[in-house]
């Protein structure tokens, strides 16, 4: 005999509509697993108004018990977010909506007021005989048992299926993934505190790239979606296919969370993509920061598009990893970004490489096709108006060259002896405090790397280990 075994319960309910007057604080609205929505508009919420006070047929709504400590019980909100703020809205004494016009044929005394220009009589007949019908989801209550969480986010990913939600959305819900937890944590603009189990307006560790620096808007998860296939190009090592059924594979299926105590597993935090990835981040907000055209309101006016955004990043990612990319290369960028983003949206017919902007312009969708046809046009153009300094692409010294630099240099480390000498002591006595063992020993170029010096022996020098950590860029 077919018997699955039951994750949960299922009991009904009815809640007076004076449930949610009195008890507004019973109810957690934004799970960790859902956006926060924009209300609906109010001919919606004068439409469901309508029904309610009518007695129609509403569907039920969704919640689970969740028990927050040994005297508290609230219920979480897996499907109905709107209904419930349409009726605490109604109930609210600041708030605009009223009864709607439409329910004039049951008196003239209650449509087109507010819930507290009612009469008496009229506040009891609502608080008393308005029901709203609950499916109340028992025995997955524990807050802060994971695999409750888990069972509740994918009870709400099965019910928005064939919703109006956009595919990051219902991605949103999978909380058993690495990467959903990773784009939440660094592009969502709320957040949630798990000991509390109570959702955050605000997000303080979303990245200053998501919240100043780009002119698009948040309402749909854009900038989640968008974090998502910056991570898919890392994990690709350039360009790919980032959309469709790929990104579900990479969003939900590729890196399941492990660990049942983080948020993200450690592992997943260390890989280099990742490091990559904010490291790209971290740059796109330095080259854009100062930008005259950021304000409360706004991003960059220039960074708008989300194709034209992931074509930036691709350029970025090139030329960080080929060429010196610093402060001066920060300014060139900002201003061929700036250009650049003229030109695709201007349809200049006068501009020479006019055929070239129309295929950038045309191929704005998101296969791996697209983005290499894109980042071959920019490229090109990047180019043609700018010249970078190449990186050595030999950065480390040879087995060989670390020999002859260590043999070359006695084993003394350069900065110590910089120090022992500043200190007044004598040559030979400085010199022997300053030699490092073979296995502590950094080849170390005298001039970084990183802005353009060559791993040849004579641009090479002994550091111990503590020195070459602190050196940087200097």
């Amino acid at each position: 005999m077919f018997s699955p075994n039951e994750k949960y319960i299922v009991t009904e309910k009815e809640f007076e509509l004076s449930y949610f007057r009195e008890y507004p604080d019973h109810f957690i609205l934004n799970p960790p697993y859902q956006r926060y929505a924009k209300a609906w508009q109010l001919a919606m919420k004068e439409q469901f108004l309508d029904s309610l006070l009518r007695g129609y047929y509403i569907p039920k709504i969704v919640l689970r018990k969740v028990k927050i400590d040994k005297d508290t019980m609230l219920y979480e909100v897996i499907d109905g977010q709107q209904r419930i703020s349409a009726i605490l809205e109604f109930f609210n004494p600041k708030s605009a909506l009223k009864i709607p016009e439409s329910l004039k044929d049951l008196g003239e005394e209650i449509s087109g007021k507010k819930y507290g220009e009612l009469s008496p009589e009229k506040r009891n007949w609502i608080d008393k005989r308005v029901f709203l019908k609950a499916d109340v989801i028992i025995n997955i209550e524990d807050k802060n048992n994971f695999e409750h969480l888990k069972i509740a986010a994918d009870l709400f990913y099965r019910l928005q299926q064939g919703a109006p939600l956009t595919k990051i959305e219902s991605y949103h819900a999978k909380l058993g993934s690495n990467v959903r937890n990773f784009v939440s944590f660094y592009a969502d603009d709320n957040s949630f505190d798990y000991e509390k189990y109570s959702p955050i307006k605000e997000n303080k560790d979303r990245h200053l790239f998501f919240k100043k620096i780009i002119d698009i808007s948040n309402d749909r998860m854009q900038h989640l979606l968008l974090l998502t296939r910056f991570l898919m190009i890392e994990f690709s090592d350039g360009c790919t296919d980032v959309g469709g059924p790929k990104m579900e594979d990479f969003f939900i299926k590729t890196y399941p969370l492990k660990s049942k105590k983080d948020f993200i597993d450690k592992d997943f935090l260390n890989r280099k993509e990742i490091k990559n990835c904010l490291n790209l981040l971290n740059t796109l907000n330095q080259i854009y920061k100062d930008s005259s055209m950021i304000d409360e309101k706004n991003g960059v006016k220039y960074l708008r598009k989300d194709y034209y955004i992931l074509s930036l990043y691709i350029l970025l990612r090139h030329l960080k990893k080929y060429y010196v990319f610093e402060e001066n290369e920060y300014k060139i960028f900002d201003k061929f970004s700036k250009e650049f983003y003229i030109r695709i949206i201007k349809n200049d017919q006068s501009d020479p490489n006019e055929i070239e902007i129309l295929r950038f312009r045309e191929n704005r969708q998101q296969s791996k096709d697209n983005l290499e046809i894109r980042d071959r046009i920019i490229r090109k153009a990047f180019f043609e108006k700018n010249k970078l300094t190449v990186k050595d692409q030999k950065r480390l010294f040879s087995e060989s060259d670390r020999i002859e630099i260590y043999t070359r240099d006695k084993g003394i480390c350069n900065f110590c002896l910089d120090e022992y000498l500043s200190q007044g002591l004598p040559k030979e006595e400085a010199e022997n405090r300053s030699k490092v063992s073979w296995s502590e020993y950094n080849a170390d170029h005298i001039i970084p790397w990183i802005i353009g010096e060559k791993t040849l022996v004579d641009r090479g020098q002994v550091l111990c280990k503590r020195h070459n950590s602190s050196k940087g860029r200097r």
